[in-house]
């Protein structure tokens, strides 16, 4: 079976998403949002607040970035108190804020503080220790020379997301990238980009001969995904989701919510959920406008019951 990963995802992978993508143990393992190693060396509430590990989760890591090797070193060990399963160091992230402070993609083009914050970070806590990188920039390719380096200071696996640093998340896919690292180093590879449907999981794996998939907007915008690659790996086929399957998993991620959020604090989370669930529903533009326009979770949750009516009559 293929080991899933569910990736760190700005704004969305919460507890309510973690909980509600990965049921029926479709997800191996799964992250927070990214997190601010210096934030939470400084114990800003914000980055506290996401870690947000529930006491029935299991496999759950917290995400770091930063290039203060001491701050991360000490970020971690927070976390690692407040219950994260592993840490993970981003060395890909492309955002422009994330660069000014010399973390994320920045790491590609300095080796030396890449590893340096790696091995403080991993001196620092008693669990697992991961990195998840680029290819590198255009012109200057480092993930394998880096994956090198950090395996032999006792990397515990790499995620490769095969794109540049400029490509962001919808530049050329390069699976060639992944398997020529799964070919250099023994360690666990975990491979990023481009499954978008469970047939690209299973050819993924197939390719690069890669240890495991990480998962990313493929699910933001087809939460049943890793349920599908499960059904398809087991029986050959799988089930493809109905618009009526999306609004009942749109109903439980807002219950979910509720209960733990409330209906103002919930109602904003939701909002940036609603437009990927949405999106490949036929003629679903007038409800994802309508509902993006209320100002309460229950009111959004009375709309969609309404609609799942209407489609249970056929109308």
């Amino acid at each position: 079976m293929i080991r899933l990963f569910l990736a760190p995802i700005a704004g969305i992978t919460k507890s309510p998403f973690r909980k509600l993508i990965g049921r029926d143990n479709v997800i191996d393992y799964a992250y927070t949002e990214m997190i601010s190693g210096v934030a939470l060396y400084h114990l800003d509430p914000k980055a506290l607040s996401l870690i947000d590990i529930a006491p029935d989760e299991s496999s759950v890591g917290v995400q770091l970035v930063g290039g203060d090797p001491v701050k991360m070193a000490e970020g971690a060990k927070i976390a690692e108190r407040w219950g994260a399963s592993s840490i993970d160091i981003n060395m890909g992230c492309p955002a422009r804020k994330i660069l000014k402070s010399d973390g994320g993609a920045k790491l590609l083009l300095d080796l030396d503080r890449a590893l340096k914050v790696f091995s403080k970070v991993r001196e620092a806590v008693t669990i697992p220790v991961s990195v998840k990188l680029r290819k590198g920039w255009r012109g200057r390719e480092t993930f394998l020379e880096l994956s090198k380096v950090l395996e032999r200071e006792g990397v515990s696996w790499i995620t490769l997301h095969a794109r540049y640093v400029e490509d962001g998340s919808e530049g050329p896919v390069d699976w060639g990238s992944i398997r020529r690292l799964k070919e250099e180093i023994s360690v666990p590879v975990i491979g990023n980009g481009g499954v978008n449907k469970a047939e690209d999981a299973l050819a993924m794996v197939e390719f690069t001969k890669c240890d495991g998939v990480m998962l990313a907007s493929g699910v933001l915008r087809n939460p049943f995904l890793p349920r599908q690659i499960r059904e398809l790996e087991s029986k050959g086929y799988y089930t493809k989701e109905s618009s009526l399957d999306r609004i009942n998993w749109l109903l439980d991620f807002c219950h979910e919510v509720k209960s733990l959020y409330g209906d103002d604090k919930g109602a904003k989370y939701v909002k940036a959920i609603i437009p990927w669930i949405l999106r490949d529903m036929s003629s679903s533009s007038w409800l994802r406008g309508y509902i993006l326009r209320l100002g309460s979770l229950s009111s959004m949750m009375e709309v969609l019951v309404s609609v799942k009516s209407k489609m249970g009559r056929g109308e």
